[in-house]
């Protein structure tokens, strides 16, 4: 068969084009040129593109055809040699700070809800995998890597908490509970131990010991839905000897930091363009800007003149704060008004720049002929600059200004417990960072077993 060389137009009637035919070289680099209104777009994208566009839709899948709708065909009477088609727009001008490769794509999508559907959770501390589990799983667990152990089953009432907690333990014991493990160790609990008020604490109720064994199962899962109860669905399990323990969590915590709790795990939490995944710390644009410090303050000079953010007059532009305060403030901050502020201790530097809530200094007022005093707290030159700044957006301070990684996501956008997430041991903001090609041969590599097809089968091809 002979290889087709042009791209032929019969009869194209888009919009303003009246009865056009052209052949259009294949493996060319064609221009389009002429007077506005002449035609070209309508001939190039509108009739020549969109019919190729309509071509690389039909060689979709029909799963994914279903999301992008139906394209109607360009008024035109034939276009032969024309290849499946993308168009790629070069846009000199980003309106979005959030947009990415990914996103505008789609194919960020399609691996949020990958992450949603089949990642693994994990508390941002520790590392330790979240999910919910029932009594049952925990019994089958336990049956099948523990059988035959002796064991304690304990629920925890109090979690690395300050307090005495004398009160709750006399309470347990009135209950019915005999013995409880206190900061690992096991006690009466009709003699409790006397705890440090404002130090940390565990208390964890002994609600039974046993032997693990298939014939005890009732027993075994009686004894977790006990402990369940007690921990607010928290359950530790720890050999008679103590060389092996295990917590588990029937609700979505971390057992070992309760203070985690996880949200329901929608795609939208993997998404750095809504407040329920954005890193709290960027608000999901992985950069922030703010003042540096090396700009701001030249420590070669005595603090009068080190703060390169006071104008000509010495003052803070719309502040009520000048040198002349900052010189009456040098000892208290712990450094001295003639010398270097690079001589100054750190800790002094640190006061100076970030503020000292124990420190006040007295402003003066001017309001009309009046002068009054206030007295204010010592909140820092960084901080003073920051409200100057979002108040007037002055150019002059501009310069002083960074845009540098977020330092609570370190650029990654997501919010902690996205970020922890993981699929194959790969957490999501890893898959953005590689390559096309290298992203192409990780998920050539990924197999789904059991229950997993049923739910990524389909979109994992649509991914590839």
């Amino acid at each position: 068969m002979a290889e087709t060389t042009h791209i032929e137009v019969v009869g194209a009637r888009q919009h303003n084009l009246k009865d056009v035919g052209v052949a259009v070289p294949r493996k060319a680099l064609v221009v389009f040129t002429g007077v506005s209104g002449s035609g070209k777009s309508s001939l190039a994208y509108d009739t020549i593109y969109q019919e190729g566009q309509r071509r690389f839709l039909e060689s979709l899948s029909a799963y994914a055809r279903q999301f992008l709708g139906a394209l109607e065909r360009p008024d035109v009477d034939r276009v032969s040699g024309v290849s499946p088609t993308l168009s790629i727009d070069q846009k000199t001008v980003h309106r979005n700070p959030r947009s990415t490769v990914g996103t505008v794509t789609e194919i960020y999508d399609h691996l949020r809800l990958l992450m949603a559907r089949l990642g693994a959770l994990h508390c941002p501390s520790c590392g330790t995998v979240i999910a919910k589990i029932s009594i049952d799983q925990v019994a089958s667990v336990l049956l099948s890597e523990w059988e035959q152990e002796r064991v304690l089953v304990l629920g925890p009432v109090v979690r690395e908490r300050k307090g005495e907690y004398r009160k709750e333990m006399s309470r347990l014991h009135h209950d019915g509970w005999l013995r409880a493990r206190v900061d690992g160790v096991f006690v009466r609990l009709d003699e409790p131990p006397e705890l440090a008020r404002y130090e940390k604490h565990t208390v964890e109720v002994v609600v039974d010991r046993l032997k693990v064994q298939a014939t005890d199962k009732d027993r075994l899962r009686e004894a977790l839905t006990g402990a369940a109860r007690l921990g607010d669905g928290v359950v530790t399990v720890t050999t008679a000897s103590g060389d092996r323990e295990v917590t588990f969590s029937t609700d979505r915590t971390c057992p070992k930091h309760p203070e985690v709790a996880l949200p329901e795990v929608e795609p939208r939490l993997f998404s750095f363009n809504v407040p329920q995944g954005a890193c709290p710390g960027c608000k999901g644009l992985g950069r922030v800007a703010a003042f540096d410090v090396s700009l701001l303050l030249d420590g070669s000079k005595p603090v009068g003149d080190a703060f390169n953010a006071f104008n000509a007059e010495g003052r803070l532009p719309f502040a009520k704060f000048d040198r002349d305060m900052l010189w009456g403030l040098a000892e208290s901050l712990g450094g001295t008004r003639d010398e270097p502020v690079n001589n100054w201790s750190e800790k002094a530097k640190e006061k100076l720049l970030f503020g000292d809530p124990s420190l006040r200094y007295s402003a003066k007022i001017r309001r009309g002929n009046r002068t009054e005093v206030r007295d204010r707290v010592w909140r820092g030159l960084v901080p003073m600059a920051e409200r100057v700044w979002h108040f007037s957006r002055l150019p002059s301070l501009k310069r002083f200004r960074r845009v540098s990684p977020c330092v609570t996501c370190q650029g990654e956008r997501l919010n902690p417990i996205a970020r922890a997430a993981t699929f194959r041991g790969k957490r999501l903001p890893e898959w953005v960072q590689m390559t096309v090609q290298d992203a192409r041969a990780l998920f050539d590599k990924v197999r789904l077993k059991g229950e997993e097809l049923l739910v990524g089968e389909q979109l994992l091809q649509e991914i590839r």
